[in-house]
């Protein structure tokens, strides 16, 4: 039994309250163009899009883009790395990472998220080290809402996912918008 298991096991046992359940006038909110929305919530909140009507080389796209490659990650089969993950042990080993190409399971149009399921992924800090981050995303994958993201998401069989909106920002300070402050310092989604 695992941790997790453990866990809701424990707490199924200590809860004795009743359920209710009720129905919510609710209608959670959806969009004629969900490509467009996301495009227009994922650059209020910092990054960029690329939208691909046909099949360029991906290589050639994120050399277009970061001219200055350097040290490459891919996560995809869309683009190969420029180093060799063997000897990396550690989140610090990747300390130099410039970009991290990473492959996007849905994305949800009402907030310019992209679900990110990390159970193939050798180190999750690979999301978070590198200077800029490139998120490819199927153009079947675009959802209205969480609502709808939480549906076709299978938590049971997933180690870890997450959602990422945009590059690392945070306002902590005097409530000023500092993007890059934690993480990656730009987010490109590469639709296709």
């Amino acid at each position: 039994m695992s941790s997790k298991e453990k866990i809701l096991n424990a707490l199924g046992h200590t809860n004795n309250s009743t359920q209710v359940e009720s129905e919510l006038p609710f209608k959670p909110i959806t969009f004629e163009d969900t490509i467009s929305e996301f495009k227009v919530n994922l650059e209020l909140v910092g990054g960029k899009s690329i939208e691909l009507d046909q099949q360029p080389d991906i290589k050639d796209l994120v050399n277009e883009l970061f001219p200055e490659t350097g040290k490459l990650l891919s996560l995809t089969t869309d683009i190969e790395s420029s180093f060799e993950l063997t000897n990396t042990q550690e989140g610090k080993d990747l300390n130099d990472l410039n970009i991290t190409v990473a492959e996007g399971h849905l994305a949800v149009a009402e907030n310019g998220a992209i679900w990110i399921n990390t159970d193939n992924l050798p180190l999750r800090s690979a999301l978070f080290i590198c200077q800029h981050l490139i998120i490819i995303v199927e153009r079947n994958s675009f959802v209205n809402n969480m609502h709808e993201a939480f549906e076709k998401i299978n938590f049971k069989n997933s180690d870890y996912g997450l959602f990422i909106s945009g590059p690392s920002k945070t306002a902590d300070i005097e409530q000023a918008l500092v993007i890059g402050a934690h993480g990656p310092r730009s987010c490109t989604v590469i639709i296709k």
